[in-house]
């Protein structure tokens, strides 16, 4: 073989052997990059990080972003008057349910949510039980000529007493203490204290009266020695 036919075999020889070189390292980098990608953790957040709720039973929804690609996810509670088992591979969301607190201090629990590699909490702050007001006295009547005043009782300590047109009304508009009626009516009295619970509604009966009309003049017989006086018919 001459030199230069010797020459080419050997740029042939380092040519396909540097071929299958960058073929074997790219080959190599992606299984690496894969194997990265697997342990990387997901990319997401919660839209809540602290949720009050009263003391009632009540449920909530927590909203669950995933960045990029699919990030398996579960939710699970942390405490016992919490439960929740929500999951997904992706962006989506879960609820959580609270027992009603019949404590009167709030207390406190977490939700967390988590991809085996990271895990986000949710707060969870329940306020502690608060007995409703007590149900008003009753209103005193005061009857006159075409009208009655219907004055409301004395409200419990930190309640306020409104005036309501149904036994069940939530309205603050009418908090007066006195109110006049021209017809008959019932009305009812309720007592809201600063916690925004209502008491049950005490029913006042509001019935108006008029006084009659001056009687017709009588009729009279005058005999000798006495006066007989008829009284007229009356209204």
């Amino acid at each position: 073989m001459s030199g230069s036919n010797l020459f080419k075999l050997v740029l042939i020889l380092v040519y396909f052997q540097f071929i299958n070189i960058n073929y074997t390292e790219g080959h190599r980098n992606v299984n690496e990059n894969a194997v990265k990608a697997s342990f990387l953790p997901c990319n997401f957040s919660l839209n809540y990080s602290t949720i009050n709720v009263s003391s009632s039973a009540s449920t909530k929804t927590v909203s669950v972003t995933v960045y990029a690609g699919t990030c398996p996810w579960y939710s699970e509670s942390t405490v016992s008057w919490i439960s929740t088992n929500g999951s997904g591979g992706s962006s989506g969301s879960f609820t959580f349910s609270c027992s009603k607190n019949t404590s009167s201090s709030s207390r406190t629990g977490y939700v967390n949510v988590s991809t085996g590699t990271t895990t986000k909490k949710v707060k969870v702050i329940q306020a502690g039980y608060v007995a409703p007001p007590s149900r008003p006295s009753s209103a005193s009547i005061t009857y006159l000529n075409g009208s009655t005043k219907a004055t409301k009782p004395s409200a419990s300590s930190g309640c306020t007493i409104y005036w309501q047109t149904s036994s069940s009304g939530t309205s603050t508009s009418d908090a007066a203490s006195t109110k006049t009626f021209t017809s008959n009516t019932t009305r009812y009295l309720r007592q809201r204290n600063t916690s925004g619970l209502w008491s049950s509604s005490r029913t006042v009966s509001v019935v108006v009266y008029t006084n009659p009309s001056t009687p017709a003049s009588p009729s009279k017989s005058y005999l000798h020695g006495s006066t007989t006086v008829n009284k007229p018919s009356a209204s």
